[in-house]
């Protein structure tokens, strides 16, 4: 009888563990949009050994220490003991998640598992009809939710909290495009950390463009990565990209998005229209910058790199203005954002990229009173966090949502402004 039982509490554990190790990875699928497929067997090994050998081992070792000093054999012999036990189970635990990488989910892929695994962790207390019954129920509301928010015809623009650097996502229905991609070299990659782990999470497979407005390292990004993962239909380039082939921002190139005929993209490109030197003479290549015009039912966003004041003279002799949402040109440094542009293109909101207390003093005070003269909405993305802008379906609302104040955190910047 004492066996069976003994066999019996085994089982309920095991079980209780599995359970628990499901429902744990639905959860931070759902907060991280990341499935771990080792977090089973990981935990199978790892719960009992730290809880029946490692922290036995260590209490051992301080009761010891009460008595005797920890440098005789018995202390040497138990640590190295537990050394021992960490480092295999430190090498088991890397063979797994090599083994089996985790997979990326969706929010409603996520949402869905978690309604999965609660259901199987209750299965126990429920009768099977009833079970059935509450998951069936779940899913087809969790569909329709998502079909809903699918169905809408709207563009949702979200400016990345990336530091020193630049990148936007703009969604156009059900796809998605790319406006640069932050800072990237061998120390840092903004790219990887921020942008790609949102578009995982939005459950994007593809993107619909990618425009790289030009080479600097805190626009290109990790312009690789991005490509190889998501493959993007159309790759839009202000400068040619070393071993990735993409379409000059030559001119003016238009394309409508292929969601809907309201969405135009228009791209233009000082440097080569007027024939201007690639690079000029401080070696700097901002004037290369692809500029990018998005109209959607008459609602105009104006992506802008890093021009300055020669290119946006010639951008007002394009006639393209007035526009209602701007990306602030080179990140609010002196040498854009003149009088003469802000005048031209009125904007109702101008958002800036920047790192926090960077080096530059990027956005100047100076550019910042420009705008504010001039009655613009200033919104400096390293203040308030991801800032995202919604349109209705008509174009003719704007809401705009920044990270900060929707999910403030008390360690969180605050401006003084």
């Amino acid at each position: 009888t004492l066996l069976l039982d003994d066999n019996d509490s085994r089982h309920k554990w095991i079980k209780a563990q599995i359970l628990l190790a499901l429902l744990m990875s639905a959860v931070s699928a759902l907060m991280f949009g990341l499935l771990s497929m080792n977090a089973v067997f990981s935990n199978l090994l790892a719960i009992p050994t730290i809880s029946f050998i490692v922290l036995p081992l260590d209490f051992l070792l301080l009761l010891i220490s009460l008595f005797h000093e920890t440098t005789g054999m018995v202390s040497q012999s138990i640590l190295a003991l537990n050394d021992f036990v960490l480092i295999w189970l430190t090498a088991f635990l890397l063979i797994v998640n090599e083994s089996l990488p985790a997979i990326f989910l969706s929010d409603i892929e996520a949402f869905l598992l978690l309604v999965l695994f609660v259901g199987s962790a209750i299965a126990v207390k429920f009768r099977f009809y009833q079970l059935i019954i509450w998951l069936l129920s779940s899913v087809v509301i969790t569909w329709l939710v998502y079909l809903s928010t699918q169905s809408r015809k709207q563009i949702e623009v979200i400016f990345f909290d990336i530091g020193q650097g630049q990148s936007v996502a703009v969604k156009v229905d059900n796809s998605w495009w790319l406006y640069d991609l932050g800072f990237y070299n061998q120390h840092s990659d903004q790219t990887s950390n921020v942008v790609v782990p949102y578009l995982r999470q939005n459950g994007v497979d593809q993107l619909e463009g990618l425009i790289i407005s030009h080479k600097d390292s805190d626009h290109a990004g990790n312009y690789l990565a991005v490509i190889d993962e998501f493959k993007p239909k159309k790759l839009i380039v202000g400068e040619v990209l070393n071993k990735a082939n993409g379409v000059p921002c030559e001119g003016k190139t238009i394309f409508s998005d292929s969601s809907t005929s309201k969405a135009v993209w228009y791209f233009y490109h000082f440097a080569r229209a007027s024939k201007q030197k690639s690079i000029d003479n401080t070696g700097k290549r901002n004037d290369n910058s692809c500029i990018a015009l998005l109209d959607f039912h008459g609602f105009k966003f104006l992506f802008t790199g890093d021009i300055e004041k020669k290119a946006e003279r010639w951008l007002i002799d394009q006639s393209i203005g007035p526009v209602h949402v701007m990306t602030v040109p080179h990140h609010g440094s002196l040498t854009s954002s003149s009088e003469e542009f802000l005048d031209y293109f009125s904007p109702q909101l101008a958002i800036v990229s920047s790192g926090y207390l960077n080096r530059f003093k990027h956005p100047r005070k100076e550019v910042q009173n420009r705008y504010k003269e001039l009655n613009i909405e200033f919104i400096n993305v390293s203040e308030v966090g991801m800032t995202r802008l919604i349109t209705s379906q008509n174009g003719q609302k704007m809401s705009v949502v920044s990270q900060r104040s929707e999910k403030r955190r008390w360690w969180h910047h605050q401006s003084n402004q």
